[in-house]
Parts: structure tokens; C-alpha cells; sequence
């Protein structure tokens, strides 16, 4: 089983480092898991060209693929949305843990302009 496979909703680059795909869970799951049953029977019915079954998995395929490119565009809303959901139902430590994420992999050690002037 490939990690993509044991982990949906996440994305892996090269090696075991995964990131969280926003708005996995509320858009896209239901529509993988939907487009992987409608795959694995096409698969199992001989991968036929014509007929229904080759519409309802292509049908899924492309609704997953929607709802996926969805999330990726609107990555940054998403994850704002889900700030805000989380400081609203008063869950602060939820809410803190998930502003720390997402600053600290954007700071940088060293900052080389200040107000334009290069150090």
C-alpha cells in the first residue's frame, strides 16, 4: 500500500513528509472514497470502455478531482475559515496549536531587508 493509499487527504512530498490538504474532510473525502469503490469495480469488471459502470467511474474520478483542485485553491481560505471555526467554539488551545503551525514553517532565521535597506 503506497502512502497516498493509507493516508488520503495528505500530500507527500518525496519522503515521509506529509501535509494536511484544508478542507479535506468536509469537501474531498466523501468523493474519494465514492471514485475509489467506483475504480476498484471497474478494475474488477475488466476495465471496460463503454457502459455504466466506465460512466460512474469517471463521473466520480472527475467530481473527486473537482473537489480537490477546490481545496488547493483555496488553500489559504480554508485555513482561515477553520481559524475562525476554532476560535469561535471557544476550543483556544486547538486554536493556538493551529496558529503556530502555520507561522512557524513560513519564519525565516535571518532577515537580510529592513524597510528596503539590505543588510
Amino acid at each position: 500500500m503506497t502512502p497516498v493509499e493509507m493516508y488520503p487527504g495528505r500530500k507527500f512530498n518525496g519522503n515521509i513528509s506529509e501535509y494536511v490538504i484544508p478542507g479535506w474532510n468536509e469537501l474531498a473525502a466523501d468523493k474519494y472514497s465514492a471514485s475509489r469503490k467506483a475504480s476498484l469495480d471497474w478494475v474488477a469488471t475488466g476495465k471496460p470502455h463503454h457502459g455504466m459502470l466506465n460512466e460512474i467511474m469517471r463521473r466520480t474520478r472527475s467530481q473527486f478531482k473537482l473537489a480537490l483542485r477546490y481545496c488547493k485553491q483555496h488553500e489559504m481560505t480554508l485555513r482561515a475559515d477553520a481559524l475562525a471555526n476554532s476560535s469561535s467554539n471557544k476550543e483556544y488551545r486547538k486554536f493556538w496549536k493551529s496558529v503556530n503551525r502555520s507561522n512557524n514553517n513560513k519564519a525565516v532565521k535571518y532577515a537580510s531587508t529592513i524597510d528596503g535597506l539590505q543588510w
